[in-house]
């Protein structure tokens, strides 16, 4: 009698157990169902919606491109449920990469809220350091010979970045590159925005080291950029009447050849005698370490 009741009393508890297990799934099924859809219908919520994008710091031409760019990357939802353009949701990195494939322009952008309908983006533009042509000086077509531009030019950043078109300007105080390999010869018209004048390691050397000449009171003028590695800086000798070519390459550091460089043009003015040949010079040859070759 006793093995009966344990038993019976067993399968009863089992029984009890397993309901309850039941009623609490479905309890947390209905929960969630419900936290679900309260949530889904909050997010959708119109008061959460972004409707508008606000734009400063660009030319107003850009601003309403930038705009419909932008609301059109809000577009769609996240997994199928929250929608892109919830104001607390949103990903300002996309907002960002959109605006930036828009126009290589812009530099730096902030992204903030604007109540609960509006976003706002500061943006700032790139910085010219420098203008990269694409076809080789014309020495014949003023005293320094770098004004008669075929208008395919562009303004560079920091890295290189060609991120504008530049107008064709002769004296314009920002360093200037020749780069023509950057187009093939048949091809004078390509857009080069977007792209860079070299790899922005040698850029940057090619900065540094053009900065440095201009510190040291040399008056530079360009640089043409060669193919393996060679280069041509043009600079003025005292007078202001002739170019003097100076050969520099990536063989050796740019800081050595410039102290090359400074260190004989600051010998040939120290020498009463021989000012007046720097006047004559054709080109000087820093590329082999001191010894430091001229004609």
């Amino acid at each position: 009698m006793s093995t009966r009741r344990i038993r019976h009393q067993s399968e009863s508890f089992m029984r009890r157990r397993k309901s309850r297990a039941i009623l609490l799934v479905t309890l947390m099924v209905v929960c969630l169902a419900s936290w679900t859809f309260s949530f889904v219908r909050f997010v959708s919520l119109d008061a959460l919606n972004i409707g508008e994008v606000n734009i400063s710091g660009v030319d107003a031409s850009l601003v309403p491109g930038l705009q419909s760019a932008a609301l059109e990357s809000l577009r769609g939802d996240i997994l199928g449920v929250i929608p892109k353009s919830n104001i607390l949701f949103y990903s300002k990195t996309t907002v960002m990469n959109t605006l930036r494939a828009m126009s290589p322009e812009i530099g730096s952008m902030t992204v903030s809220r604007h109540g609960g309908k509006a976003i706002d983006i500061h943006v700032t533009e790139k910085t010219s350091v420098a203008i990269v042509c694409t076809e080789y000086p014309d020495f014949a077509s003023t005293t320094a010979g770098f004004g008669n531009d075929d208008g395919n030019c562009y303004y560079a950043d920091s890295s290189g970045y060609l991120f504008k078109h530049a107008p064709t300007i002769s004296g314009i105080p920002l360093h200037r590159y020749y780069a023509p390999l950057l187009i093939d010869s048949g091809s004078s018209t390509v857009q080069l925005v977007g792209k860079y004048a070299t790899s922005k390691a040698e850029f940057a050397g090619l900065e540094r080291f053009y900065s440095d000449v201009l510190k040291s009171g040399i008056i530079a003028q360009a640089i043409l950029v060669k193919d393996a590695g060679e280069y041509e800086l043009y600079v003025l000798d005292p007078s202001g009447d002739n170019v003097v070519v100076v050969y520099i390459n990536n063989s050796r550091s740019f800081d050595d050849q410039f102290a090359n460089l400074a260190s004989f043009w600051s010998n040939m003015m120290s020498k009463a005698d021989t000012k007046s040949q720097i006047s004559t010079l054709d080109y000087i040859d820093v590329r082999y370490g001191a010894n430091v070759f001229y004609k």
